[in-house]
């Protein structure tokens, strides 16, 4: 008896839950209609605000960001009449209803809004970005210092100008993760651990609230440098590297414990030219060189460069086809290239060079010579 008064007051409060969430999302879809029509009628500048986010953070309590979606995924809604009813009635959250809008059309947006139903919002992230032939992706909400931040910001900045290009702050974040757990120069560094099942050949990664899959690349790159516990044989399993401690000393000591592309000193990987699907060997130290992390995710594994050779005399071929020595300079000198001229206290650097790794602010220091005459130390000491 005594169960089923427990029971019967879950279920009561179970639906009073349920009826207030469906309110709130009720009153979400009036407050990202009112906001579209306070944004578009700028009627916010009328009370004193110079922009929507500020008139949310000062009236409604709200972050400016939280404002600025809501009110564009009411503008996106007027196309998607479906999607908008659901989330008028609350069958909706106003998260589930921006991640449908990104990718329902009118003509299958009455499916995508039963999916969302259906669906955790984590869960429906990765269903929008497959659908998208994206990388599903994951909000990740921060609680820093106004120094932790600081320093954040900072070290996103710097990685921006050594990359020369404006990467968004997430991919920023993830990439200096990556070099922090950067595997050390005298074993292996993996700090993640990858299931893979050699019977089903699928591959995942445990994370808070379950696992995600492990592509095929990614897996192929985890085991280019990486510490592998085979429990099949049972008990405490069979322990190994992929590459041998006294290879991987041959190596570093051979390129000079430096990248071979940019000749970074921090941050170094060990890269297999031949994979070992494609019967490249780990035990072999020409099939092996020192990469930086930057050079070894976004240009070697991005395709923009190809290492061409063997382990310590190799070549970098660009996409046009060009090639330069892979002797650890920053500004390395196509094969072949014609003389640089070279006027006192000017150099002309040729286009090839120009586009290479600089930062933004040496770019602009070629840019506003003109014709690429650069008063630049380093790049004259590597052209003369």
């Amino acid at each position: 008896m005594h169960g089923n008064l427990k029971m019967q007051a879950a279920r009561a409060l179970d639906g009073r839950l349920r009826d207030l969430a469906r309110g709130m999302r009720q009153a979400e879809a009036e407050l990202a209609f009112a906001l579209r029509e306070m944004a578009d009628k700028a009627l916010y500048r009328m009370l004193g605000f110079s922009r929507l986010g500020d008139y949310a953070e000062a009236r409604l309590d709200m972050p400016a960001g939280k404002a600025r979606e809501l009110a564009e995924l009411a503008r996106r809604l007027t196309e998607l009449p479906e999607v908008e009813r659901a989330f008028r009635q609350g069958d909706l959250s106003w998260t589930k209803a921006r991640q449908v809008a990104r990718v329902a059309t009118r003509e299958d947006e009455d499916a995508w809004v039963g999916r969302a139903k259906e669906m955790t919002n984590r869960e429906l992230e990765g269903e929008v970005a497959r659908a998208r032939g994206e990388k599903p992706r994951r909000r990740l909400v921060l609680e820093l210092t106004d120094e932790q931040a600081a320093d954040i910001e900072d070290a996103v900045g710097h990685l921006r100008e050594e990359m020369g290009s404006n990467v968004g702050q997430g991919e920023a974040i993830a990439l200096l993760v990556r070099r922090a757990m950067a595997p050390p120069l005298d074993r292996p560094g993996h700090q993640i651990v990858i299931h893979d099942c050699p019977r089903c050949e699928a591959a995942s990664r445990d994370v808070n609230g379950g696992t995600i899959p492990v592509s095929g690349e990614r897996l192929e790159e985890a085991r280019e440098d990486a510490e592998v516990l085979d429990l099949r044989a049972g008990g405490t399993g069979l322990r190994s590297t992929e590459i041998p401690p006294t290879v991987r000393r041959a190596v570093v000591a051979r390129d000079h414990g430096r990248c071979v592309i940019c000749g970074a000193r921090r941050h170094l990987h060990i890269h297999h030219l031949a994979r070992r699907n494609a019967g490249g060997s780990s035990h072999d130290p020409a099939n092996l060189c020192v990469l930086c992390s930057v050079c070894h995710k976004s240009l070697v594994h991005g395709r923009f460069v190809r290492l061409v050779g063997r382990g310590g005399a190799l070549e970098v071929e660009l996409r046009d086809g060009t090639r330069v020595r892979a002797d650890g300079r920053r500004h390395p000198v196509p094969l072949g290239s014609p003389p640089v001229e070279v006027v006192p206290g000017r150099t002309r650097v040729p286009a090839y060079l120009r586009e290479r790794r600089h930062s933004p602010g040496r770019r602009r220091r070629i840019d506003a010579r003109g014709h690429g005459r650069v008063t630049d130390p380093c790049v004259e000491a590597c052209v003369r």
